[in-house]
């Protein structure tokens, strides 16, 4: 077994809560076994809880039981602190963290607060915006209003951004419940599918341009929030960064660091940071931007002023994908380390009584955090 970077005396048994209720509840799966196997090659004694799609509990391999009994054997099982591996509403969203919180179990991830806040596309862009961070524009539009007054949304889309525009249900997360309609037929199709999942879908200026990403460390031995290096998503297929390119082994080429010289890299650093102090993530937080130039400079750090940059709040993860590997292993460190960390931070935030966490957004395509050279 790999030497420690951390202590073990005071954090030997995990439990890695994966599955629920939402739309991602396979993805989570494959996270929640990515960072079991991922812990238990580390040496941790670790708990496997599996939520069902009804709700139910299971751990390990026994019989699923109510969430109330599923407590009840958690407590039994003695962990030190809870991994969280869940994605979604129900797992991102302040839900969990707050029932965690209540019963005293240290977590990975941001408080519940943050967590609900930062799972909102609508208020945490409000809320960045209100920090200076300049967002894309966006209205809201609810399932009554589309259904009354179609027409004049459509106008008011094509008044005050045109086409194509992003749709987006507030509150999923793996960009399902997401599309990007091209003309006024896509619009309503996807205006249709979209609306019955939240009852309102939120309507946002496209920016055409790189897509890039960056993580946000942010520990008490480090007390001040740091950006890890920025990584390129280039999906291969896809016209955006989709739950196929996302999900699917090589359907993405994620590059880190990302080619977009020193100065947009420093630029794009600052507002992820920007953005995770602004939403109250501490410990851990991931800022996605959209970069926009004149034609034929988006990679040249000469025209970086007259880039635009559209900041998009990335729903708190407490996984580790692939692009967050290459970031952190930048930084030094390896696998089983990624994971230790996120425990011993959890578990040393807590005794502060802080219930936040580093973390480390993970999307774990394929378990990639073990199949990584």
């Amino acid at each position: 077994m790999k030497e420690s970077v951390l202590m073990k005396s005071t954090l030997t048994s995990i439990g890695v809560l994966m599955g629920g209720c939402s739309l991602e509840h396979e993805v989570s799966l494959r996270s929640g076994q990515g960072v079991t196997g991922a812990l238990l090659a580390a040496g941790y004694r670790v708990v496997a809880v599996t939520i069902l799609k009804d709700g139910r509990w299971q751990l390990g391999r026994e019989t699923p039981v109510s969430v109330f009994e599923g407590l009840s054997r958690l407590r039994d099982e003695k962990i030190d602190c809870v991994f969280l591996a869940l994605h979604g509403p129900n797992g991102e969203d302040g839900r969990i963290q707050g029932l965690l919180d209540v019963l005293g179990y240290p977590y990975t991830g941001s408080g519940c607060a943050a967590s609900a806040l930062s799972m909102d596309k609508v208020r945490s862009k409000d809320v960045i915006t209100a920090a200076g961070i300049p967002t894309a524009h966006k209205f809201c539009v609810t399932q009554a209003e589309w259904h009354h007054e179609r027409h004049e949304i459509i106008n008011r889309v094509m008044d005050l951004m045109g086409l194509p525009v992003v749709l987006k249900s507030p509150c999923q997360g793996s960009s399902c419940g997401m599309a990007i309609p091209r003309d006024e037929h896509e619009m309503v199709r996807d205006m249709n599918e979209i609306l019955p999942l939240e009852g309102v879908v939120m309507v946002e200026a496209f920016v055409q341009g790189l897509e890039v990403t960056c993580s946000v460390l942010d520990t008490i031995k480090e007390q001040h929030p740091r950006a890890l290096p920025v990584t390129e998503i280039r999906p291969r297929q896809s016209a955006f960064f989709d739950y196929y390119s996302k999900y699917t082994p090589g359907a993405t080429r994620e590059i880190t660091p990302a080619h977009i010289g020193e100065t947009l890299t420093a630029r794009v650093q600052e507002l992820a940071v920007a953005a995770h102090t602004a939403l109250g993530r501490k410990a851990g937080a991931s800022a996605e931007e959209m970069a926009r130039a004149q034609a034929g400079e988006s990679n040249d750090p000469a025209t970086a002023e007259a880039l635009r940059f559209a900041l998009k709040l990335v729903e708190q993860r407490g996984q580790v994908d692939a692009g967050d590997v290459q970031r952190l292993r930048a930084q030094g460190f390896d696998d089983g380390q990624v994971m230790e960390i996120l425990a011993h931070v959890a578990l040393n935030l807590f005794t502060n009584y802080t219930n936040v966490a580093f973390d480390v957004p993970v999307d774990f395509p394929e378990v990639a955090l073990l199949r990584a050279a």
